[in-house]
């Protein structure tokens, strides 16, 4: 089961989007075949109009890692997955919307998790037209237990009302190294669980959901757009028999189409 938790006040929404797995099978991930080149349109198709949950109305956002929580390798991998999304939009809209760091020079935050100490609305990274911190991601080597437990990672933010899309203020993102990336469990692929979860931090949500929800459509549907499916915000990874996960490197055409509606 894939899980997206919305919990509303008037004007403050807080999107929990969790990346789960699915059951251990060989990979499913097959390329885009109808891609061949960056899509520079905007299109959000109707089945999917419930699928943008906001946008940073201030860019690039400034990326961190919490300190002392990854390894070089780990970060390098992370930064990769940053560099997929500039590259994107540099070439879509000749911007970059996410401020990284570099794999010789990552920015590093000694920032509390404000997720595990109250509502993280209360605190915010936009004053204006500038940002007053950075988008940390955090290693979390005992998960939540109000999380599912089959959760790889979630990506948490905060929005006001604003047009066309809700406007982010606020975001982290937390990854399980308590049921994964270690001895004796799954090991996802970690640059493709964050690149999934970079989607959703420019506000995306799943291209498409294993249960039925208005705005977006069932994973499970045998006449679904096969667009759908191959993207990179598909709700859920695959294992093989030794515990690997698949890789989604690099988007999709849906991934890509509704991603320029935000920016």
């Amino acid at each position: 089961m894939n899980f997206s938790i919305f919990i509303a006040s008037f004007i403050q929404i807080t999107l929990l989007s969790f990346l789960l797995l699915s059951g251990v099978s060989c990979a499913l991930y097959t390329p885009d075949s109808g891609k061949n080149q960056v899509i520079t349109t905007c299109n959000v198709p109707t089945d999917q109009s419930g699928t943008v949950s906001g946008h940073w109305q201030v860019t690039p956002i400034p990326m961190a890692f919490h300190q002392n929580d990854f390894q070089s390798n780990e970060i390098s991998s992370m930064i990769n997955a940053v560099s997929t999304w500039n590259n994107f939009f540099t070439a879509s809209k000749n911007i970059k919307t996410l401020d990284g760091s570099t794999t010789d020079n990552p920015r590093l935050s000694t920032a509390t998790n404000p997720a595990q100490s109250g509502p993280i609305c209360d605190h915010g990274l936009v004053q204006g037209k500038s940002f007053s911190g950075n988008v940390v991601i955090y290693k979390l080597g005992q998960w939540p237990s109000a999380y599912p437990a089959s959760a790889i990672a979630l990506t948490s933010f905060c929005s006001i009302s604003s047009q066309p899309y809700p406007a982010i203020y606020m975001a982290l993102m937390e990854i399980n190294y308590q049921n994964f990336f270690i001895e004796g469990q799954k090991n996802p692929d970690l640059e493709s669980i964050v690149l999934h979860e970079l989607g959703h931090l420019h506000g995306l949500n799943h291209s498409c959901e294993v249960t039925n929800k208005t705005g977006t459509p069932n994973c499970k549907d045998p006449n679904i757009d096969p667009s759908y499916l191959s993207a990179s915000m598909y709700p859920s990874f695959s294992f093989d028999t030794a515990g690997m996960g698949e890789q989604r490197r690099s988007l999709g055409s849906n991934d890509e189409s509704r991603a320029n509606c935000l920016y």
